[in-house]
């Protein structure tokens, strides 16, 4: 690409989306790579993405919006309970758009997220870039489209990782004439079923849902006044199967290790009571995820698929029966826990 042309172009960095009626409203934020310019954002309504595209596109202070640098995709709540089928089809029909793109559900709308979060300290893709590396060394996954969407496909359902537009005021300080913007928080992971978002997942849920799903490592919990590391974490699944070979439940076993980060000295607990303790919550968020899958008639854990890679001999299922049967499985979870490191200095 010519001098020239580079800098009569601005590279889009994030795209918000909202449903607002028939039509969509689409917000952009571009980022100051080029000239260390200030990035801009753009908000418009139209019938449609592309459309509302056309229209920023007149708006714009420079000649071309150029999207092969977009890194997020943040979609309000609006759109979601809608559906982000249309966010879906566009992205996999355009040319420049990258399915490896990481999305955030938002707990409000997405032009209010993007638009609260840009003061002069920062902008919305330098906060998610943030949240994408603290997410990263907590062992929290950030779902991007081809995940989705290969989810929704394959079994109607998927979680995405949601965040929360929350003041900065009384945390962050800055000069009287700066603006610190408001801070996009992780709050844990929405739920997805057939491209419309059906509830969000407690904190709690969502520790069970990384158990079952990911690897948790590096994140910090709360047990009896200590602050705790995941040091590792896996849960595994599988089924429950009567004489005649039928499923009759799920079993799931989780084995957890976890280092002591800090600790209450007034709270006088031992590394066993600690890890005994650990179990249980972590078996706690298990049970609480799953039923909560159970409740919503939505195996959004894919339950199914992890059980029927486990199954031999006689044991057989009927998979179009699915649907019907695991609202009211009977579910047993074991968890085992151990502190790794306690630095006790005392012995």
């Amino acid at each position: 690409m010519k001098q020239q042309d580079v800098e009569r172009i601005l590279p889009v960095q994030t795209l918000g989306f909202d449903r607002d009626g028939s039509g969509i409203h689409v917000t952009l934020s571009t980022g100051g790579i080029l000239n260390n310019t200030q990035p801009v954002i753009l908000t418009g309504l139209a019938s449609g993405i592309e459309p509302a595209l056309v229209r920023l596109q007149d708006y714009s202070p420079k000649d071309m919006l150029y999207y092969d640098h977009v890194q997020y995709i943040l979609c309000g709540e609006s759109m979601a309970k809608d559906s982000i089928e249309p966010v879906l089809d566009w992205v996999e029909r355009s040319p420049f758009m990258r399915m490896d793109t990481q999305v955030f559900l938002v707990k409000s709308s997405a032009e209010e997220a993007m638009l609260s979060a840009s003061g002069e300290m920062s902008d919305i893709t330098e906060r998610l870039s943030s949240l994408e590396r603290e997410s990263s060394s907590r062992g929290q996954h950030i779902y991007t489209l081809l995940e989705i969407s290969s989810n929704l496909a394959s079994q109607g359902s998927s979680l995405c990782t949601t965040v929360e537009s929350v003041s900065s005021d009384g945390t962050v300080f800055t000069s009287q004439s700066s603006s610190s913007g408001n801070a996009l928080l992780p709050v844990g992971y929405g739920v997805l079923q057939d491209g419309r978002l059906v509830a969000y997942l407690t904190q709690a849920e969502s520790l069970g849902a990384m158990l079952l799903e990911q690897d948790p490592t590096g994140s910090e919990v709360e047990i009896e006044r200590t602050t705790l590391e995941l040091l590792q974490g896996k849960a595994e699944v599988s089924g429950q199967w009567s004489e005649d070979g039928s499923l009759a439940g799920i079993i799931v076993a989780a084995e957890l290790d976890a280092g002591i980060l800090e600790q209450d000295p007034s709270h006088k607990i031992t590394t066993e009571q600690l890890s005994e303790a650990l179990s249980n919550a972590a078996r706690s968020w298990l049970e609480d995820v799953l039923y909560r899958s159970q409740e919503l008639s939505c195996d959004f854990l894919n339950i199914q698929d992890k059980v029927l890679r486990r199954r031999f001999g006689k044991q057989t299922f009927d998979e179009d029966r699915w649907a019907e049967i695991f609202p009211s499985l009977p579910i047993t979870v074991e968890a085992n826990a151990t502190i790794q490191r306690g630095y006790d200095r005392s012995g």
